[in-house]
């Protein structure tokens, strides 16, 4: 199983964008890690391409392979494109605010397989997806939370960061942007993932994979977004059976296969 990465219950929006940036990124993680442990909880039970749930669980793994390539390709767009200055957030943040290219591969050898099974149910081994789960978590979480000694500019965090959500330090951050410009930056990033995406999709996955007693703040939707959202449900409904946690009222998804 993943762990989760840590995160504080603060109200993201009240905070200094600069500051608040490590933890918006931090809960789309752990959003993204919820979806990894349902699929390695679900295998256990899942035991045979005959299974009447089948085509939904292939659907849903499917969804958050998908999910974890959008949300690395724009991590990879925000980190690392140059602002007006010709400096990026890697330049100031060091490489380690970006994740290792390796994960997105070993994501998409993930997909490959559950699109294989999803072709030909027959060949579904569950213990072959819980191995490849099992095998690719040491990576993903040392890309996440491994020890950072330096950054590209050589010099000594100031809080030992431990991966690339904590690589993402405020106190550099605040040396090198305005509040105004990292708001912007988010806001732009947030209208290029929805541009990227199917927001059907994209909202009720946000809303069903994170834990709202850890924080009620995340995400910021506006009142509109939250009036479409049972619609937004409705148009792939079987997607959610197997999400954490209930996309519209955020109550714990009881899954009984």
């Amino acid at each position: 199983m993943f762990p989760l990465l840590p995160i504080i219950s603060d109200d993201l929006a009240s905070l200094d964008p600069r500051v608040a940036l490590r933890y918006q990124n931090t809960f789309m993680k752990n959003a993204l890690i919820r979806g990894l442990n349902d699929i390695y909880l679900a295998a256990s039970t899942i035991n045979d391409g005959e299974h009447p749930n089948f085509r939904e669980f292939m659907e849903y793994a499917q969804m958050v392979c998908e999910m974890i390539k959008l949300h690395l390709r724009g991590d990879d767009v925000f980190f690392t494109t140059p602002n007006s200055d010709g400096q990026s957030l890697t330049d100031i943040l060091g490489e380690d605010c970006t994740l290792p290219s390796t994960i997105a591969l070993q994501i998409s050898s993930l997909d490959e397989m559950i699109h294989s099974w999803n072709k030909c149910p027959s060949s579904y081994t569950p213990s072959e997806l819980v191995d490849f789960l099992q095998n690719i978590e040491e990576p993903i979480v040392t890309g996440m939370r491994k020890q950072v000694t330096s950054s590209s500019q050589n010099r000594e965090p100031f809080f030992s960061p431990s991966g690339q959500v904590e690589s993402i330090q405020g106190e550099y951050l605040i040396g090198a942007y305005s509040e105004a410009q990292m708001r912007a930056m988010i806001e732009g990033n947030v209208l290029w993932l929805a541009a990227q995406s199917d927001i059907s999709i994209l909202l009720p996955f946000c809303m069903s994979h994170h834990d709202k007693k850890s924080s009620k703040y995340w995400p910021t939707i506006p009142a509109e977004g939250l009036a479409a959202l049972p619609e937004l449900v409705k148009a792939h409904p079987s997607r959610w059976i197997f999400a954490p946690f209930d996309p519209i009222t955020g109550e714990d998804n009881i899954l009984t296969l």
